[in-house]
């Protein structure tokens, strides 16, 4: 885990992890590549085994005995720039070069749709995810207090993840952009699911597709729902927008705390004799709901807006230490992990508590 960031861009705000080269200008897919370090490709290279092993383990030298031989059904795919190997996989395994994920923005580039915010390869190029923001996809909770649309696309080099593209709404003054994008990945109610024997799953919000022969043709069935993701902003923003007219006091948000920690909301010890006092991180979290980012912004403090994003800053930005390390780790949980379902419960409660 010491390795999740590899490289990346980052368009005029740096993220918070403080990693990557930052741009200034808006980028074609051609230059996001080369600032990102992602302009690398992957190789498909065949297997070779020797089966002249002898009883206790050993190998003949082939130069001696030669009986090399390829495994007719896999594959390796290596890191062309640095030889890493990726991934072993069946030789049907269909790649998503880096070059073509970036390329799939292109169309909506050159239809003024987006423009690329961000790009990361992690874990030595494992994983990448591109950020695009989509244009006119920006509203205001309170004024002063804007929220921005995104457009993500994820993928894999070692088999962990199906190619995915989602639409996510944040924070302009987050920094960590990214991550807030991809913790919209598993929506509850909203996560593309195969059906049996399919290789594409779609829903308004997210698309997911394996990587087989098909990959490239159903990955993009996905670029004409940017319209879709603009009617599904403008609901979000209904839902902050509410959040900011819905009164919350130091009790009630103890209490929105329980309910997205699984604690007991009347303070009842668990079975480890533990509240939410207890729980790591409570005490900064507190100090985010009086004092954190934002909430000094008219309008926001007392409101359950103030707790949702008091929780929201303690995930992206301060659940682990400062280290550069721990920073690494949190990132690849707020993309890919458990920190990116817990933003969507501290949402899905905080909609809940609308309603009461």
């Amino acid at each position: 885990m010491a390795h999740e960031f590899d490289s990346g861009f980052f368009y005029q705000k740096p993220a918070w992890h403080r990693l990557g080269t930052v741009v200034n200008e808006q980028l074609t897919t051609r230059e996001a590549i080369v600032a990102a370090g992602m302009n690398w490709e992957v190789l498909e290279v065949p297997i070779f085994a020797n089966s002249n092993i002898l009883l206790d383990g050993t190998i003949t030298p082939w130069l001696v005995d030669p009986d090399i031989h390829t495994i007719p059904d896999k594959k390796a795919l290596i890191r062309s720039d640095t030889g890493k190997t990726l991934h072993v996989c069946n030789r049907s395994w269909t790649v998503l070069q880096n070059k073509d994920a970036f390329a799939w923005f292109d169309p909506l580039i050159q239809d003024g749709d987006v423009y690329l915010d961000a790009a990361v390869s992690l874990q030595e190029g494992k994983r990448i995810a591109i950020t695009a923001k989509i244009k006119d996809g920006i509203g205001s909770v309170l004024p002063g207090d804007d929220v921005e649309l995104y457009v993500v696309l994820y993928n894999s080099h070692d088999g962990t993840l199906q190619v995915g593209m989602m639409f996510s709404n944040i924070r302009v003054v987050c920094a960590n952009t990214l991550g807030a994008a991809i913790s919209d990945r598993k929506r509850k109610g909203d996560y593309a699911q195969f059906e049996k024997g399919d290789d594409l799953a779609v829903t308004a919000k997210s698309v997911r597709a394996k990587h087989t022969k098909n990959l490239h043709q159903n990955i993009n069935l996905v670029q004409g729902k940017i319209d879709i993701a603009r009617r599904d902003f403008n609901l979000t923003l209904e839902q902050y927008r509410n959040m900011a007219k819905t009164p919350m006091n130091e009790a009630l948000f103890r209490e929105y705390l329980c309910r997205v920690y699984d604690y007991d909301v009347e303070m009842k010890p668990n079975a480890q004799g533990k509240t939410i006092k207890d729980m790591r991180g409570y005490n900064q979290i507190l100090k985010n709901f009086e004092a954190g980012v934002g909430i000094d912004i008219n309008g926001v403090e007392g409101t359950l807006w103030q707790g949702y994003q008091a929780v929201t800053e303690y995930i992206t930005h301060a659940k682990d230490g400062s280290a550069l390390d721990d920073q690494r780790k949190r990132l690849n949980q707020l993309l890919f992990g458990t920190a990116a379902d817990l933003t969507q419960k501290a949402h899905n409660v905080a909609v809940e508590m609308i309603a009461r």
